[in-house]
């Protein structure tokens, strides 16, 4: 592989990045992480080799198109700042080589409609931001394996959501959901399911369908029926904390793989 070339320049008070950085054109990581930053300089644009770019935890408002140019970008990290709006058009979205895409933690309710052509992404994070609607724009990243939209304000899920295939970890805890789309169940590779902290009173039987299912967490919704998970023979963990389930079935016992019940 070829050679990594790393600068930590993490919490060390900068409110601007230095101009010479543009001259360490060998650089493949570079950590700007809890700093003071508002905005991003020309210069950093100059770093064309950079494969993983940490900016998180600064007072970012608005990513310039040109970040476009750091064309090797397989890792993002914009977590934790005051971004708005991603552009159309230009910049993010024509990063074609990112797989792991963090934008937790910003201000951000939409996305750009060609959000979708980051096709080699595998794992984001929209968490804690201000959707009110499932960005329908992920239904179109084939290789996306994580999302997260943790507290959001979802209030339901598109049934499009049965396009994103690959998925493995579903994490949508903290939101207004008062269902599950009946197309879940067409999510075969998901590994774990979690939505804590919603208002779901019933999950659709289409359930018994995620075959691959080790794990799923519905502690604190309004749920009254225990989830149809009885052939779900890999399923090891079953968290349903503060819901309203007065009745399980003897099916139960068909879980082999079952490791932990939670019931409170």
């Amino acid at each position: 592989s070829s050679t990594e070339a790393i600068l930590s320049l993490k919490n060390i008070g900068i409110k601007a990045i230095p101009a010479t950085i543009g001259l360490l054109h060998h650089l493949t990581t570079l950590d700007l992480s809890s700093n003071s930053l508002a905005y991003l300089s020309l210069d950093l644009f100059k770093l064309t080799k950079l494969r993983c770019l940490i900016l998180s935890g600064n007072n970012l408002t608005f990513i310039p198109g040109d970040i476009e140019y750091l064309k090797k970008l397989t890792k993002l990290d914009l977590g934790n700042n005051s971004i708005a709006r991603i552009q159309s058009k230009f910049g993010i979205v024509n990063l074609r080589k990112l797989k792991i895409l963090k934008l937790y933690s910003n201000s951000l309710c939409k996305l750009p409609k060609d959000f979708g052509d980051l096709q080699r992404l595998a794992k984001l994070s929209l968490a804690s931001n201000q959707f009110n609607s499932f960005p329908t724009q992920l239904c179109a990243l084939s290789h996306l394996t994580k999302l997260s939209l943790f507290s959001n304000q979802l209030c339901e899920l598109p049934n499009e959501i049965e396009q994103i295939a690959s998925l493995v970890h579903l994490e949508l805890s903290c939101n207004q959901l008062t269902e599950l789309q009946h197309s879940i169940g067409a999510l075969h590779q998901l590994t774990a399911l979690r939505f804590t902290r919603n208002k779901i009173q019933q999950l659709p039987n289409s359930i018994s369908q995620l075959t691959s299912l080790l794990s799923i967490n519905v502690t604190a919704n309004e749920m009254t029926v225990f989830p149809e998970v009885y052939d779900l023979s890999h399923l090891t963990f079953i968290h349903c904390n503060f819901n309203s389930i007065s009745y399980i079935s003897p099916d139960l016992s068909k879980l082999q793989s079952l490791v932990r019940l939670s019931l409170s």
